[in-house]
């Protein structure tokens, strides 16, 4: 056991259950990518603490790292069981499912999962993933809306204005863009995808100057920026400077 902690760079003298030191080492060999080794650590917290939902938690965890979505799953059941108000274990659970194949019962846990306000970014990047997937775009832009309620930020506007760029919304999109430009005036990304939007849109005086915009914030591979402002000059005539730019596509990345 020394050497296990001397090896986790915590002292040999820290005090700890054995429960929080075989949960300790299972996280150690996890990092390390011994999987195998980090389970049967978590299969140790659980024999140690079967009443703690994080020891179930971490050993469903451990499992699905395996593959092992069926023994995931009744741990993870366990730590619902538990501690059925954390909505971090819906969100295991909804990808457990999807390791599975259960696309239903993962929706189910994920729209769970969203109605807790501390839920996290990425539950609802999992539920609107999920929509984009099976097509149904107008529910993935009811979850982005729920998550600009919750956490208005760049983010979650230029996640909007993606899906709403991909239901062909183009005025909706940009509207979500202006917004995520507002609150992050430096990212070369909002502009060039307003810039889409307006070539979309067959407003290719704008969609030049968003291009040029993001051009001038240095984004390190602009070569798809300068394809696409070439095709906004052929579009206003501009053969001359569309030519300069499938050159510079050619050249800059």
């Amino acid at each position: 056991m020394a050497v296990d902690m001397l090896l986790s760079g915590l002292p040999v003298a820290a005090a700890e259950t054995p429960e929080q030191y075989a949960l300790r080492m299972g996280d150690f060999h996890k990092a390390r990518g011994a999987n195998t080794e980090a389970c049967q650590y978590y299969m140790q917290a659980v024999r140690l603490a079967p009443s703690d939902y994080l020891a179930h938690r971490a050993l469903a965890q451990g499992y699905a790292t395996l593959k092992k979505y069926e023994q995931a799953m009744s741990e993870v059941n366990k730590a619902i069981s538990l501690s059925p108000g954390d909505p971090k274990l819906f969100v295991d659970r909804g990808i457990y499912y999807i390791g599975l194949g259960k696309k239903g019962p993962a929706e189910s846990d994920f729209k769970k999962a969203v109605l807790s306000p501390d839920c996290g970014h990425a539950v609802y990047k999992y539920l609107e993933d999920m929509y984009k997937d099976q097509g149904r775009l107008a529910d993935a832009i009811a979850v982005c809306d729920l998550h600009i309620k919750r956490e208005a930020n760049e983010t979650t506007y230029r996640e909007k204005g993606e899906f709403m760029a991909i239901s062909k919304d183009h005025e909706g999109a940009r509207q979500a863009l202006t917004k995520a430009i507002s609150l992050a005036p430096l990212n070369y990304r909002n502009y060039e995808l307003r810039a889409d939007s307006y070539l979309a849109s067959g407003l290719a005086e704008q969609a030049v100057a968003d291009y040029s915009k993001a051009l001038s914030l240095e984004p390190f591979f602009p070569s798809g920026i300068y394809q696409n402002r070439a095709r906004a000059y052929e579009k206003l005539g501009k053969k001359d400077l569309a030519e300069k730019d499938r050159k510079s596509s050619q050249t800059k990345d």
